[in-house]
C-alpha cells in the first residue's frame, strides 16, 4: 500500500551524527568498546532512499548494511543506487518495524532511526525502542532523534494552525499551499516588536522557507509528538536501554555557560539525564538526536583518559597572540568556524588548540599532540595532562573527537577526481555528500559543471580551457580569449580548493593527492 512518503518523497540527506565513526567514539568517551567502524553491521530504520547509507557503505567495504523503509518506491531508488556501485554489503528492504519478530535479523553494533520517532503513532514508536533492545550486539549503540521539549513548543504553534486550516483538505500539494497562504497572513500581521509577536513571526517564516516535502512530513504531519530528555529515557529504561547521551556531545555538559550556571548544574548530582534536562531548559532546545545502549552496560560519566588517548582531534581554533602568550598563563581568545569563539588560560590547552588549528582541517593522534606540546615547553608533559586537556575541549566543543584520520585529500592533485557518489547525486540533481558524510547543496551551473568534469581524468588546465571556451563576448561583441582563459583558469581553481577543503576528494585520486 503506498504511503504519504511515497506519493511526497521525503529529501534523503547524509547526516554526520548518524556515522558509525561518530557513534563509535561517542561510545568510547562513555567507557564502552563498540565495534570498528570499518568492520560493524550497521541498521538504518526509515533509510528512505539511501542517502545516508550509501556513503557509508561505500566508504566502508569491510562492514555490512541494511536499510528498511515503509516507502516501497524509495527502498527501490535506494536498490538502483547500489546496483549501479555494485555495493553487495548493503541490502535495503521495504518493511515495516511493526512486522519484525525478534532474532528475524540478528545483532547490529549500529541501529539508526534518524527522523522517525516524533513522525510515527505511538505504537510504533514504542515498537522502535523495544526493536532497538531486540537488536542491538552487548557493545553497541542507538540512535534515535526526535523534537524535544520545552522548544518544540514554540514549533507547535504554527503547526496547529496549519492542520486547523487545512483539516478538510487531503492531497498534499493543496494542504502545503493552503498552509503556506495562511502563514503569509499570520507573518504579515506581526510586528515582531514583542516577546509573542517576535516568535509568531520567526516560526511563521520557517515555516515559509521550508521545502514542499518538509512541510508536508514534518509540520503537517499527522503523527508530531515531541519529547522532554526524562519522558525519552523513561520510555527507553522500560524496555531495557539507558541514554548514553547525545549525538552532540558538548551539548551534554554545559562547560559554555557562565560560572554561575555550572555551578547550580553541578548541585544537581550525578543523573546525567537530569542534567541535561536543565541543560535543554536553558538553552529552549527543540531537537535532540539521543543515543541508547543496553541498561546493563555500565557507562563512565566523563570520558576516561585511556580512551582519550586512543582517539584523533582537531579544531578550526584560531588566534592572532604571539607564540609567546601561548606559555604563561595569560588568557588567549580563539576563533573558528560554526561561531566558535573561546577563551584559553592554561598553557597546555592553548598549544593544543594552536596545534589543531594549524593543521586544519587535518587530524593530530593524542601521541602527536603530546609530541608538539613537549617541544613548545621543552620537556616532557605527563600524558594525562594532556588528556585532562583535551576531554576539557572537547566538552567545551572547542576540539572535536575522531575515530581516525581523514578520508579524503587536503591538497589538490594534478588530476583531482571528486568520489564516485558525489559526482553520481551529481548527475540525478540531488545535494552532494563529501566524504566527511557531510551534505553540500551546490545550486550554482558553474559548480554543477565542475563536478561533472572532475574524474580524475582531466588537469585543472584542461579544465580551465573548456570552461574558457563558454566565454561570453564583450559589450563591443568581441571576446578576449586570454582574458577569458585567465578568468576561468582562477575560477576553476578556486572550485578545486573548495571542493578538496569540503572533503570531496579522495585521497587515492589518479593524481596522488
Amino acid at each position: 500500500m503506498a504511503t504519504d512518503y511515497d506519493r511526497v518523497p521525503y529529501p534523503c540527506h547524509a547526516h554526520p551524527q548518524t556515522h558509525p565513526a561518530h557513534l563509535a567514539v561517542m561510545a568510547r568517551l562513555r567507557g564502552m568498546r563498540p565495534a570498528a567502524p570499518e568492520a560493524c553491521r550497521f541498521l538504518e530504520i526509515g533509510c528512505g532512499d539511501g542517502g545516508n547509507l550509501m556513503p557509508m557503505a561505500l566508504e566502508y567495504p569491510g562492514s555490512q548494511f541494511l536499510g528498511i523503509d515503509l516507502a516501497e518506491s524509495s527502498i527501490e531508488r535506494a536498490r538502483q543506487s547500489a546496483a549501479r556501485f555494485g555495493t553487495s554489503q548493503v541490502e535495503f528492504r521495504a518493511q515495516d518495524i511493526m512486522d519484525l519478530k525478534p532474532g528475524e535479523l540478528g545483532q547490529w553494533d549500529y541501529v539508526v532511526a534518524h527522523g522517525v520517532f516524533s513522525w510515527v503513532p505511538e505504537p510504533v514508536r514504542l515498537r522502535l525502542l523495544a526493536v532497538c533492545r531486540e537488536l542491538l550486539a552487548p557493545d553497541g549503540v542507538a540512535y534515535i532523534s526526535y523534537n524535544a521539549y520545552p522548544g518544540a513548543h514554540l514549533r507547535a504553534i504554527p503547526r496547529e494552525m496549519m492542520l486547523y486550516h487545512t483539516k478538510k483538505v487531503a492531497e498534499p500539494e493543496v494542504r502545503v499551499a493552503q498552509a503556506r497562504e495562511l502563514m503569509r497572513l499570520v507573518a504579515e500581521n506581526q510586528s515582531g516588536r514583542d516577546a509573542v509577536s517576535a516568535i509568531v513571526l520567526s516560526e511563521a517564516n520557517r515555516v515559509l522557507d521550508s521545502a514542499p516535502n518538509l512541510l508536508t512530513h514534518d509540520d503537517l504531519s499527522p503523527d508530531n509528538q515531541a519529547y522532554y530528555l526524562h519522558e525519552f529515557a523513561a520510555l527507553a529504561a522500560e524496555r531495557g536501554l539507558q541514554c548514553l547521551g547525545d549525538a552532540d556531545y558538548a551539548s551534554m555538559f554545559g562547560t559554555r555557560y557562565p560560572a554561575g550556571i555550572r555551578q547550580a548544574l553541578a548541585r544537581l548530582g550525578d543523573d546525567d539525564v537530569r542534567r541535561e534536562q536543565y541543560l535543554d531548559f536553558l538553552s529552549c532546545r527543540r531537537f535532540r538526536q539521543s543515543l541508547l545502549c543496553r541498561a546493563e552496560i555500565k557507562r563512565e560519566r566523563q570520558a576516561p583518559l585511556a580512551a582519550i588517548k586512543e582517539c584523533f582531534f582537531s579544531s578550526s581554533a584560531k588566534t592572532a597572540s604571539p607564540e609567546s602568550q601561548l606559555l604563561d598563563d595569560s588568557p588567549v581568545t580563539f576563533l573558528g568556524e560554526s561561531d566558535l569563539r573561546g577563551e584559553v588560560s592554561a598553557p597546555i590547552p592553548k598549544l593544543i588548540l594552536a596545534a589543531l588549528g594549524r593543521n586544519w582541517p587535518a587530524r593530530l593522534r593524542f601521541q602527536d599532540l603530546r609530541a608538539v606540546i613537549a617541544t613548545a615547553i621543552g620537556s616532557a608533559v605527563p600524558s594525562d595532562a594532556v588528556a585532562g586537556a583535551l576531554r576539557d575541549l572537547i566538552e567545551m566543543g572547542a576540539a572535536h573527537v575522531h575515530h581516525a584520520q581523514i578520508r579524503h585529500a587536503t591538497t589538490v592533485s594534478e588530476r583531482p577526481r571528486v568520489w564516485d557518489w558525489a559526482r553520481y547525486q551529481q548527475t540525478i540533481g540531488t545535494s552532494l555528500t563529501s566524504l566527511r558524510h557531510h551534505t553540500i547543496q551546490i545550486s550554482d551551473a558553474f559548480g554543477i559543471w565542475l563536478v561533472g568534469q572532475l574524474d580524475g581524468t582531466q588537469t585543472a588546465e584542461a579544465i580551465a580551457q573548456k570552461h574558457a571556451l563558454a566565454a561570453k563576448p564583450g559589450p563591443d561583441g568581441k571576446l578576449d580569449a586570454e582574458k577569458a582563459l585567465r578568468k576561468a583558469r582562477k575560477r576553476v581553481a578556486s572550485g578545486i580548493e573548495k571542493l578538496v577543503q569540503f572533503g570531496f576528494v579522495p585521497p587515492d585520486d589518479p593524481g596522488g593527492s
